[in-house]
């Protein structure tokens, strides 16, 4: 019992670091992009900061994300309605959490700079998919046979 406790906790504290790394490195590229003030920055960073977590624990709930429907198609209707409502409320929890950041933004930084960030937001994504293809490309072409 002791191990499995400890070994939990690890693995928690192992998320909680992956997660901090995550919001720094996100945090790092975004403000590159915004042009911000020292004390525009000074104001905004803690504030994304905790924004970005929200966003990534919030991801981390979704209960379709690990989801194998192959393997879980015995489910009843009941079991299928709850993992269904849970989705669609972690969408509307993440969507209000938006909004709500957006009108704290809204307090520290002018439009311009929001509409900076959102589309630094939508370039980091797609540096990561890109970063996450490429892996995937050489990892197949590291371990592909010739013959």
């Amino acid at each position: 019992m002791l191990v499995f406790a400890s070994t939990a906790s690890y693995a928690e504290k192992d998320d909680e670091e992956k997660t901090k790394a995550m919001v720094e490195f996100k945090s790092a590229y975004i403000l590159e992009r915004m042009d911000l003030t020292q004390e525009e920055a000074a104001k905004f960073i803690p504030i994304y900061k905790k924004y970005i977590t929200e966003r990534i624990n919030t991801f981390e709930e979704c209960p379709l994300e690990d989801f194998d429907y192959k393997a879980n198609n015995k489910l009843t209707e009941q079991e299928y309605k709850k993992i269904n409502d849970t989705f669609v409320n972690g969408r509307i929890n993440r969507a209000l959490a938006t909004k709500f950041y957006y009108e704290k933004f809204r307090e520290i930084i002018p439009d311009s700079k929001i509409y900076k960030m959102q589309m630094a937001e939508k370039d980091f994504k797609h540096e990561l998919l890109k970063r996450v293809q490429n892996k995937g490309h050489n990892h197949k072409a590291t371990t592909t046979n010739k013959k």
